[in-house]
């Protein structure tokens, strides 16, 4: 049974001012952009906008060309096989010494790529790209130790013990822009194992994941291991899809690109030497559920409710989309709500959406639903400007119907629709939050009643990879909530955890009879 802690105080905090240091770097990347090498460029160079500050782009750099996947695939498995060879103690090692420089030499300047180039505030930039990503390299070395400590049992005259080799063929990499952490941990975990990485970042953040591309060779990974492939998504992954030796492929992204990744696998998998292992994490339309005995916290909710739905505006998949509130506490929980909203703002001078594709697809939906005037009630209007970001402020409404498109889309957006339900509906709520949409990522549940906090973990139980009591959605913790979700959220090989590395190695078995 799950017991509750008694107390429940707000606690807000969203500090974003940047230190001089960082400012500095980011100033001068702004007047001085970042050329990205590459021996084998395209004829176009792409340019990776500030949304920090629209006006300015922070790096220069050119796709991989042809060539660059022809010679890759002649030389992986060289590379490959002299990888391998390097005790694991020395891999380990490599990871440790890059999550020293992350922390001390490159502090200041991977924050400040992360802010100009991926628009977080400086609160933001160092739990993702500092605090985040060096846990994973060094929670990942910590977990590889555990699985090649564990062997098998063996008895009188024999021998067991197991081996943990790379995955057949080469391992595809491809990394989102909102976290620099999540970019970092896709492109080197394979490593661990003796594989080779090609690493298709995101375009939107070109800059923050080079430098951690560069910060793994200085902390002595061999060139080859890890290659860091900048490139059209469909382009790249028509060249690793058309190869029969692809291993497998890490993602993070949308729902869409992946059922997409994994029906042309699939296509694909009588002409390939191997099953190739296929690891999602994907979309989210993710709750807060909140019971009428948490009505004497509202404050608290609010808190948690403006961090999840509208933290770096709504760009992450464990947002809080929906919110499942008694009827009776709909007008006094807004008048609140528009109060934290207005203390959030003002920490957030650079809030914004990555990019002006996702800016007009954000108007759109928002104008979509202004427009639906007989199923939707606005109750916090946006404000948009396109000057120095492409800002869209939080936006709140109501819906009382729960086949509305605005409780299954995931907009990838600072957008929170509420459901308001009858106290005396509360059983047949919880059925429709657990059976309303595609996605079991995130959700919450908000009470004071520990009957009420268990039925619910039960009847929610298919629907979240992460579940939250009396806490927001969002911020899980490398170690300590280990993050993914099944349904079209994806395959639930938890990131933070020991189990996603099972995915990335072959284990073989050896017994030895010494009684002949």
């Amino acid at each position: 049974m799950l017991k509750l802690p008694k107390n429940l105080a707000p606690k807000f905090r969203y500090d974003s001012k940047l230190t001089p240091a960082v400012r500095e770097i980011i100033n001068d990347l702004l007047k001085n952009p970042v050329q990205i090498p590459n021996m084998y460029p395209t004829d176009r160079v792409h340019k990776q906008e500030s949304p920090f500050n629209i006006r300015h782009h922070i790096a220069e750099y050119t796709h991989r060309s042809p060539q660059y996947f022809d010679d890759y695939f002649k030389n992986y498995s060289e590379i490959k096989e002299q990888w391998n060879a390097v005790p694991h103690k020395d891999k380990t090692d490599i990871f440790l010494g890059a999550a020293n420089l992350l922390e001390t030499k490159y502090y200041d300047k991977m924050l400040a790529y992360t802010i100009a180039g991926q628009n977080k505030n400086i609160y933001e930039a160092e739990i993702d790209a500092i605090c985040e990503l060096s846990d994973f390299l060094r929670f990942n070395v910590h977990y590889s130790d555990k699985i090649q400590e564990k062997q098998p049992i063996s008895s009188s005259g024999i021998q067991n013990y197991s081996e943990y080799n790379p995955l057949n063929g080469f391992v595809a990499s491809i990394t989102p822009f909102n976290f620099t952490a999540i970019g970092g941990n896709l492109a080197s975990a394979p490593l661990l194992f003796g594989n080779t990485v090609l690493w298709k970042p995101s375009n939107n953040a070109i800059l923050s994941n080079y430098l951690f591309y560069k910060i793994m060779l200085e902390a002595g990974l061999p060139k080859g291991v890890l290659n860091f492939c900048p490139q059209e998504p469909q382009t790249f992954f028509d060249k690793v899809n058309m190869r029969d030796d692809l291993g497998a492929v890490c993602f993070t992204g949308s729902s869409e690109v992946f059922d997409n990744i994994y029906r042309d696998v699939g296509n694909r998998v009588h002409s390939r030497t191997n099953y190739t292992r296929l690891i999602g994490e994907t979309g989210g339309k993710n709750f807060h559920f909140v019971d009428e005995s948490f009505t004497p916290n509202l404050e608290f909710l609010a808190e948690e409710t403006v961090l999840s739905a509208f933290g770096y505006s709504g760009q992450k998949c464990s947002a809080c989309s929906i919110l499942y509130l008694p009827e009776n506490l709909v007008d006094l929980f807004i008048k609140i709500l528009r109060g934290k909203i207005n203390s959030f703002m003002a920490y957030n001078s650079n809030y914004g959406l990555i990019n002006a594709n996702s800016f007009k697809k954000t108007l759109n939906t928002i104008n979509k639903l202004k427009n639906d005037t007989e199923n939707i009630k606005v109750l916090i209007d946006t404000s948009i400007e396109k000057t120095e970001n492409y800002k869209v402020s939080p936006f709140v409404v109501k819906c009382k119907d729960h086949n509305h498109s605005v409780f299954k889309d995931e907009y990838f957006a600072p957008i929170l629709a509420i459901y308001p339900y009858s106290t005396s509906k509360t059983e047949e709520t919880l059925k429709l939050c657990a059976s309303g949409n595609r996605y079991a990522l995130t959700g919450s549940v908000f009470s004071k009643r520990e009957n009420f906090v268990n039925h619910a973990d039960k009847l929610l139980k298919a629907k979240t990879g992460n579940f939250y009591i009396n806490c927001r959605s969002t911020g899980s913790v490398v170690a300590n909530q280990p993050f993914g979700g099944s349904g079209k959220s994806g395959t639930n090989d938890k990131a933070g955890d020991m189990n996603i590395l099972y995915r990335l190695f072959n284990q073989r078995n050896v017994k030895i009879n010494y009684d002949f």
